[in-house]
């Protein structure tokens, strides 16, 4: 059985300055202005749509993860968005099925390598199908694609609290355990690895 008691780490990073948030935003800016992409689906301007993305994100501290999510070759932008969604759910289980396994090979050498692809498939498609509801939206940048003309590409930006999001991949852990019935020694490791919030 899984023991899921594990503490999250507790924060230690300092919140940015508004001078530190200030320049993040300038830069920001200035590159993603010179890329060729506009602020989208929202009436608030670039400078302000990240100067509350990066605000939110200290506040957070060592618990914000920030998230990106794309979507690509379609002339229908609602289509881009739900694509960048769904990119964003996809991206955010990949990582968090790494961090976890990266963790288990760093205790445990003699683990095989079929029970780590096991795992890392069944617990990435649980985290996928869940993180919806933990993924926080902020805003939407949208260019005309280079690779197919008459088209645009979009990326959304997500932030996700880290100590929330611990209890779904502690169920997603759950899940995968219950379906490949894992070695105790292996489940052991992955209990202590899946409260570990993901680092940007």
């Amino acid at each position: 059985m899984l023991a899921m008691v594990v503490a999250m780490s507790p924060c230690f990073s300092k919140p940015m300055t508004e001078k530190e948030i200030k320049k993040n935003v300038k830069d920001k800016v200035k590159a993603l202005e010179k890329g060729g992409w506009e602020v989208w689906g929202t009436t608030l301007t670039l400078d302000a749509a990240l100067a509350e993305f990066y605000t939110k994100k200290s506040e957070l501290g060592d618990f914000g993860y920030e998230q990106v999510g794309s979507g690509s070759e379609s002339t229908n932008k609602t289509v881009l968005h739900q694509k960048a969604l769904i990119d964003a759910a996809r991206s955010y289980a990949q990582k968090a099925a790494s961090q976890v396994v990266g963790k288990i090979i760093s205790e445990m050498g003699s683990i095989s390598a079929k029970d780590l692809e096991e795992f890392s498939s069944t617990f990435s498609a649980s985290v996928s199908k869940s993180i919806n509801g933990q993924l926080k939206e902020y805003f939407s940048i949208i260019r005309p694609s280079k690779a197919v003309p008459g088209s645009y590409e979009m990326q959304t930006y997500f932030l996700v609290d880290e100590k929330e999001a611990v209890l779904l991949r502690r169920q997603a852990l759950k899940e995968a355990y219950l379906e490949k019935r894992f070695k105790t020694e292996v489940m052991d490791a992955l209990d202590k690895a899946v409260d570990e919030p993901l680092t940007n």
